[in-house]
């Protein structure tokens, strides 16, 4: 790298199992090129400067080191990944200012945190990334309108806060019948892993609720299978039956959210999506359906027609047997009980317990900017195996939480979600 510049950075990628939680696949912690881990400390700089955890001056400093770093393989993977890092786009850093504009430093602060959950920060961050081509500018702007609409649209903690008990508590009939219909429900795992979310449209009548029920349906089963994922599985996969399917079940407007939140608000968190036994009226429905989704999202989307297509993602044993499987698992709506969410009513405990986290929030941020700022490996080295304890923190203590914020699901009642 330059000499002009006063920070540098170590280029070797000495984020190893040894320091830090790790996932296999490329693009997460534990396994980044040094190219990838300049773009996640220059992302990470404009965050911790957003929310006032870091001075402009170092920001630039940052941001200059990150412009003037040669690597083996070319300068800043310009060729590889499109916009160079000395272009962080003006525009894009516009749109993030912008939506910036809209929220609070504390808003936007815990609108952060608030989505990291129990996950690693940094992996959250390296989702917007690889969402965005390791484009920072890009990934900057698409995370600040997601933490806009977790806080204002989708208003995410409301929802989880009030969750099934509340529908139960308000005789909001309409949320509890997503959840009765059997349209929708999540039960084991595929070939990676990953929790499979079942969806059945045949059981959908786009008449019999709101547009909003429907919203705040899907962002309820999206959240709740967040709580499914554990590193190094950090992504879900979808299978939507279409037996029985008919013209009288289709719901663009379902369709068109679902595809937002895969592509703006819940990044890199779809694995595969199989559209099994679809009907030849589909056809016609796929046809307008295809030209909204991202190319990324639509290459993740496969046809299968008969179990032997399925086994190519989910072994048999995890097959219900409804689709030709030997998993004899059959959905049944476990009701909410009253009393069950009385945590979620305990103000006093759950004050103290964020009061705790927040301590832990500063704890991390304090670490990032000596991360960001590390100059020789071994000083990364320490401040690596810092984070590591602070991450694990971070994640027991949102466990301790999360009964405090979050009404119980039916994976709570069935005993799928176990606390940690």
């Amino acid at each position: 790298m330059s000499s002009s510049s006063s920070l540098s950075f170590n280029t070797t990628n000495d984020i190893t199992n040894d320091t830090i939680m790790v996932a296999a696949l490329p693009g997460r912690m534990g396994n980044l090129t040094p190219e990838q881990t300049a773009q996640l400390k220059d992302m990470w700089a404009h965050l911790m400067a957003a929310i006032g955890a870091l001075d402009d001056e170092n920001l630039k400093e940052v941001t200059r080191a990150v412009q003037e770093m040669d690597f083996e393989a070319g300068k800043v993977a310009a060729a590889k990944h499109g916009t160079p890092i000395d272009d962080v786009s003006a525009l894009d850093l516009a749109a993030f200012a912008e939506v910036r504009k809209t929220m609070s430093i504390e808003q936007l602060r815990l609108a952060f945190w608030d989505m990291v959950h129990g996950d690693s920060p940094d992996n959250l961050l390296l989702r917007f990334l690889r969402a965005r081509k390791w484009d920072v500018g890009k990934a900057l702007a698409m995370m600040a309108r997601t933490f806009h609409w977790r806080v204002f649209d989708g208003k995410v903690a409301e929802t989880e806060l009030w969750g099934e008990a509340g529908a139960l508590r308000d005789g909001d009939d309409e949320f509890l019948l997503q959840f009765r219909s059997k349209k929708c429900f999540i039960h084991g795992n595929d070939k990676e892993g990953r929790p499979v979310v079942h969806a059945r449209p045949v059981n959908h009548n786009p008449k019999l609720q709101t547009q909003e029920t429907i919203e705040k349906f899907t962002v309820h089963v999206c959240e709740t299978t967040r709580l499914m994922l554990h590193e190094p599985v950090d992504s879900a996969t979808v299978v939507f039956d279409m037996k029985g399917f008919g013209l009288s079940n289709m719901d663009y407007n379902a369709v068109k959210f679902v595809i937002q939140c895969f592509e703006a608000h819940y990044p890199e968190c779809l694995g595969v999506l199989l559209v099994h036994r679809a009907p030849w009226v589909f056809s016609g429905i796929w046809k307008i359906i295809k030209p909204w989704l991202d190319p990324v999202i639509a290459k993740k989307i496969h046809f299968t027609s008969n179990t032997k297509d399925v086994e190519k993602f989910i072994d048999i044993s995890n097959i219900p047997k409804d689709m030709g499987g030997t998993d004899p698992y059959q959905y049944v709506y476990v009701e909410p009980k009253e009393g069950e969410a009385a945590k979620t009513e305990d103000s006093e405990t759950r004050k103290k317990l964020e009061n705790d986290r927040l301590k832990l929030y500063e704890e991390m941020e304090q670490n990032t900017v000596a991360w960001i700022k590390a100059v020789t490996p071994e000083e990364e080295k320490q401040v690596l195996a810092d984070r590591k304890v602070v991450t694990q923190k971070l994640r027991s203590q949102w466990w301790d939480l999360d009964p405090y914020q979050r009404a119980p699901s039916i994976l709570d009642r069935i005993g799928d979600i176990k606390y940690e």
